[in-house]
């Protein structure tokens, strides 16, 4: 009994998502951990523990405590990873929210969670001043990125002692996804679950070794952008490399000159860089061994272009902000799972992910065992079992008795899978709209359109599109006797104080009616099945960038 004690205690004291960094930073002092081409600024292991551990010290002398939350709106940047792992020095709970969020999220996920210490960039100052006013909560400190070095410079460089009373199972970070209603939800993972999960990733999922770099084209705020991204990177003692916005020849020239070896994003960015390299920007990609894309499908074409012009290893990684990175395609899977179909399939289970495609009612949710037959044709919901997903949502009974039942998170993704166990998603059971990464639902924006003294009524679809997944399109029907543009109604989103920047829609059709059940239901189903079709006839107004 006595060993199992101290194994626990050492269990605890170990499986702490700050043990790993730190075990690296000893193990390899003087390799280059992080560099931040936008502020210039390389920082081996050692000095980025030490700027960690100073902002560890001012957090401890401002009070922060074990348990207590921190949460930033921060770009992909330095300064986001010393704020996570410092965080994690003191035992607290670390929180990225989206930097496109709007005021109105911004002070959701405030009075959602309500954080002791809230970072922000600089230049968000104005949505943070916003939010903060909107806010029925106020942080106690709030620090931007022009004052983090001031507040943290002198602070002593040791390591502050382990945090009292933070065992494996406690809450490490909390992520924020968006709800059915638009409104974010947090997502809380702990520190086994995310432990296992960045091993898992970076041993089985990608083949990390210590001499690989990495670059993450995926916010860091995204799942996609931290548990599976750059923290197995920094287990594995690899050089992660940072860009605060995406450019495709930043990208291609970050390659040569930091010898890249992977990358991760979204397939848009992949397919600017595609581009690029047919339009003739010459540059050396001989270190790239292999890219990772998720948040949307991978289309045949951009799937050869990637092995044919970037001359990679492809992978196509899928998974949920609730059960992390479940599934993935590899190169050495068969060339039929990448081109057999327009899209590519999105792969088999990872190693300790239990997924299952189960029948789609109308009225309720299938059992986990009501599965689909493995045909290939017959479209499911995906769920998921795996230790990842932590059964709840935060502050959200509603959505964590929908989304977690029997052990088995549902995901609300249609999907097949073939005999060989491939899965491939279908697009989602509700009307939610993926863009770029990005997780959009109609209601909000359909609300936010009506608010235009124009605007009679709106629905909102997405139109699939081979770069971005979808776009945001909007039907809109109009007051009697007005006219506006496009340009107008996008002037009026943009303004709004609830309308996250990436969610804007970007074409927009003007109709008479729109389509309505019996009992005064919106049917966008009708208005989805028939956007392709009038994209094709021209019968949408993309909005003119101003």
């Amino acid at each position: 009994m006595a060993f199992m004690k101290e194994a626990k205690q050492r269990f605890d004291e170990l499986v702490q998502m700050h043990f790993p960094f730190e075990a690296t930073a000893e193990t390899y002092p003087d390799c280059v951990a992080y560099v931040d081409l936008d502020k210039d600024k390389r920082f081996t292991y050692k000095e980025l523990d030490t700027e960690m551990n100073r902002l560890a010290h001012a957090f401890k002398a401002d009070g922060i405590q074990p348990e207590d939350l921190v949460m930033s709106s921060l770009f992909n940047s330095v300064d986001h990873i010393i704020v996570n792992y410092a965080a994690w020095k003191v035992g607290a709970i670390f929180s990225p929210i989206n930097f496109r969020f709007a005021p109105g999220n911004v002070a959701h996920c405030l009075e959602d969670s309500k954080p002791r210490v809230y970072i922000y960039d600089e230049e968000l100052a104005e949505v943070v001043n916003q939010a903060i006013e909107l806010s029925s909560f106020k942080p106690e400190v709030v620090i931007s990125t022009r004052d983090l070095d001031s507040y943290s410079s002198k602070f002593p460089d040791a390591k502050p002692a382990n945090p009292k009373g933070i065992t494996a199972f406690h809450e490490c970070i909390r992520l924020y996804t968006s709800g059915t209603t638009g409104r974010p939800k947090g997502v809380p993972h702990y520190h086994a679950d995310a432990y296992i999960a960045a091993l898992t990733h970076s041993l089985a999922g990608m083949h990390w070794i210590p001499n690989d770099s990495l670059l993450i084209v995926a916010p860091y705020f995204h799942a996609a952008g931290n548990i599976p991204a750059y923290m197995p990177a920094f287990m594995r003692g690899m050089k992660v490399v940072s860009i605060k916005r995406f450019d495709p020849i930043r990208v291609l020239d970050a390659i040569e000159a930091e010898k890249l070896t992977f990358l991760m994003g979204p397939p848009a960015a992949f397919i600017a860089m595609i581009d690029a390299v047919k339009k003739g920007y010459d540059k050396d990609l001989s270190s790239l061994r292999g890219c990772m894309l998720m948040g949307a499908p991978i289309t045949r074409e951009t799937y050869r272009g990637l092995r044919d012009i970037l001359k990679v290893d492809v992978f196509n990684g899928d998974g949920t902000t609730e059960a992390l990175y479940c599934h993935q395609l590899s190169p050495w899977d068969p060339v039929e799972k990448w081109e057999g179909e327009a899209t590519a399939k999105n792969g088999c289970p990872l190693p300790g992910n239990l997924l299952r495609i189960v029948k789609i009612y109308p009225d309720k949710k299938a059992t986990p065992d009501e599965v689909v037959p493995k045909d290939g044709k017959t479209i499911g919901e995906l769920i998921v079992k795996n230790i990842h997903f932590p059964g709840y949502y935060h502050n959200n009974p509603e959505q964590t008795q929908a989304a977690f039942r029997d052990g088995w998170f549902y995901t609300g993704d249609n999907a097949t899978w073939d005999e060989d166990g491939y899965n491939h998603l279908h697009g989602r059971s509700g009307d939610m709209i993926l863009s770029g990464g990005e997780n959009i639902y109609p209601e909000g924006l359909e609300a936010a359109l009506i608010e235009h003294p124009a605007v009679q009524d709106a629905i909102v679809v997405g139109l699939p599109d081979p770069k971005w997944g979808q776009l945001v399109t909007a039907y809109v029907v109009l007051n009697k006797g007005v006219n506006v543009t496009p340009e107008d109604l996008d002037a009026h989103m943009k303004a709004h104080p609830m309308v996250d920047d990436y969610a804007r829609p970007r074409l927009y059709s003007f109709v008479d009616e729109l389509p309505y059940t019996a009992t005064g239901k919106k049917q966008r189903y009708i208005l989805r099945g028939k956007v392709a079709e009038d994209a094709k006839e021209d019968k949408l107004v993309r909005v003119k960038k101003m």
